[in-house]
C-alpha cells in the first residue's frame, strides 16, 4: 500500500490539473474513486443496508485508508435511490480554501461504494465542501436513468 500525507497528495493533484487541465483532472480524479470505492465496498460490504450500517462500513472503509470520516448517510425519504453522505476529514480539503468543491477523487470513492451496494449507476455531486469553509464535505447521490 502507498501511502501520502495529504500536502503531498494535494500536490500530486496540482501538478496533474496543471498539466492535464482542470476539467480532465477533475474527471480523472473522480474516474480513479470511482473503481477504487467499487473495489472498496467488496472489501467492507454492510451487514444490512440500514443508514446507520452504510455509514459505519463507509467509515471504516474511509478511516483506514486516511480519506477521511464518515459521518452519516441519510436516505432522502421522497426517493428512493437518493442518498446524503457526509464526511469530514477528506484530504483533498484538508486546509484548503476554494471557491469550488475539491473532492473529486472522494466523490468517486462514494459514488462506486454506492454503486457497488445498490446495483445501479448513479450520480454524484458535491454539495458542499470543507475547502470552502463548511465544517463537512456533502455528496448527494441520485439514480441515473440509464442502466448499468
Amino acid at each position: 500500500m502507498i501511502a501520502f500525507e495529504a500536502e503531498t497528495f494535494q500536490a500530486f493533484v496540482g501538478q496533474l490539473m496543471e498539466v492535464a487541465g482542470k476539467q480532465v483532472g477533475t474527471v480523472l480524479l473522480f474516474a480513479m474513486g470511482l473503481r477504487a470505492g467499487k473495489l472498496i465496498f467488496k472489501h467492507r460490504k454492510p451487514e444490512s443496508g440500514s443508514e446507520k450500517e452504510l455509514s459505519s462500513a463507509l467509515d471504516s472503509s474511509l478511516r483506514s485508508r486516511g480519506w477521511g470520516r464518515c459521518i452519516n448517510v441519510a436516505k432522502n425519504a421522497m426517493a428512493q435511490t437518493s442518498y446524503l453522505v457526509s464526511i469530514t476529514g477528506t484530504p483533498l480539503s484538508h486546509n484548503r480554501r476554494s471557491e469550488e468543491p475539491t473532492c473529486h477523487f472522494i466523490r468517486g470513492v462514494v459514488a462506486g461504494w454506492f454503486e457497488e451496494y445498490l446495483g445501479m449507476r448513479l450520480e454524484c455531486m458535491e454539495t458542499k465542501c470543507m475547502s470552502m469553509g463548511v465544517n463537512v464535505c456533502a455528496f448527494q447521490l441520485k439514480l441515473l436513468l440509464e442502466a448499468r
